[in-house]
């Protein structure tokens, strides 16, 4: 089952009352509720509610979207986290309030937070089913401590239907928790575009060197070490790139190539445009992956991307057509793909042109709105006996 034939339920004669919840305050999450929230308020056959955080970095946003709404305070920071916790029984109280009141029939958490465990159990209360985007199925390396993947489990065996943003991300769900394929569904991640990056086709700039961007969290899994040596590998070969490294996490004992623009700090979203207007081509050049947030931001400014064949990467691309899969996740393989983009201006005009018409096609929020909203009529309907 993917985002276009959720065909299980038709859409309800009456619109479904769906709560769209997310308790995060950063990254992400937020911003990804807000979107979906923004397009499923105009999607035929639902009713949507919100159920937000007041510390999220989106909940102005998202409020002016003018729907009902469950407004949570959690916290800002460590210390008041801790505080924040002897409030959860009152939070757990009108959760459940709220949904039977409305006759919230489906609750939709867009991210699972800490919170989660203990608050899942108040929508069923009050007489919700429970959907997730699951945006991993496992933890990735690095981040595999153990209340982590206690999280993962826990959300998914109380979920009533999962849905990934990717095919690889569904299979891995299914075959480490044997999850039911009946009741799962994959649906993309739409685009995110910041500030005032500018949409559109792109081509290769004669006589400028084109400039990489390697961007997000730095973590081992995501391969930057090998990303400098295939750019070492390029230039014994006379092709010389520009490199940009923009993200939060430790180099630790990387070489980065000589030249190469470090930002290594958290990006404040203000700052995201600039970063992206000026890459000529993403690499991605990880040995592990679910999806990347980073391709849902470049796909829809056109910009082309290098991608390994790590968990759904190729898909968030086409299968290539919005840049190139390497064979593998070695120097020689990730060079290779940098190699065939930036030595034919056409092949990576055409890449252009395909991250548009995915961004603006199966990959647009419009699109995953129609999808959402087929899925919440298909749980909905679920026997609750089941």
């Amino acid at each position: 089952m993917n985002a276009a034939a959720p065909a299980e339920a038709p859409l309800a004669a009456r619109p479904v009352p769906l709560l769209l919840w997310h308790l995060g305050r950063r990254g992400a999450g937020p911003l990804y509720t807000y979107e979906l929230a923004k397009v499923l308020r105009d999607v035929e056959g639902l009713s949507v509610h919100l159920c937000l955080s007041r510390q999220s970095d989106y909940f102005e946003q998202t409020v002016a979207l003018g729907l009902p709404l469950l407004a949570v305070d959690t916290y800002r920071d460590l210390s008041s986290a801790a505080l924040a916790t002897l409030r959860l029984g009152g939070v757990r109280r009108r959760l459940r309030d709220y949904v039977a009141k409305h006759g919230i029939e489906v609750a939709l958490c867009t991210m699972a937070h800490l919170w989660n465990p203990l608050l899942v159990p108040a929508l069923r209360r009050g007489g919700a089913r429970n959907l997730l985007v699951m945006h991993d199925a496992t933890a990735h390396p690095g981040e595999n401590y153990g209340i982590r993947n206690l999280m993962f489990e826990r959300d998914m065996r109380v979920a009533d239907g999962i849905v990934a943003l990717t095919e690889a991300v569904r299979e891995q769900l299914i075959a480490t928790y044997a999850y039911p394929r009946e009741r799962t569904w994959v649906v993309p991640c739409g685009g995110f575009v910041y500030g005032d990056a500018a949409p559109g086709p792109r081509r290769l700039k004669p006589g400028r060197r084109p400039r990489l961007l390697f961007f997000g969290r730095i973590l081992p899994y995501k391969g930057l070490a090998i990303l400098s040596e295939a750019i070492g590998l390029l230039k014994s070969e006379g092709l010389s790139v520009d490199l940009d490294v923009v993200g939060h996490g430790d180099l630790g004992t990387v070489r980065l190539p000589e030249g190469t623009r470090v930002v290594n700090r958290w990006i404040r979203e203000e700052e995201v445009a600039g970063f992206f207007r000026d890459a000529d081509l993403m690499v991605l050049p990880y040995v592990e992956a679910s999806q990347s947030g980073v391709l849902a931001v470049s796909n829809p400014l056109g910009i082309p991307a290098v991608v390994t064949p790590a968990g759904g990467l190729a898909e968030q691309i086409g299968h290539g057509a919005a840049g190139f899969v390497t064979r593998d996740t070695t120097p020689a393989a990730i060079a290779e793909g940098i190699r065939e983009l930036l030595t034919d201006p056409e092949a990576y005009a055409r890449a252009s042109r395909a991250a548009l018409e995915l961004a603006t096609g199966p990959m647009s929020w419009a699109r995953i709105g129609e999808s959402i909203a087929q899925i919440a009529a298909t749980v909905a309907a679920l026997d609750r006996r089941a």
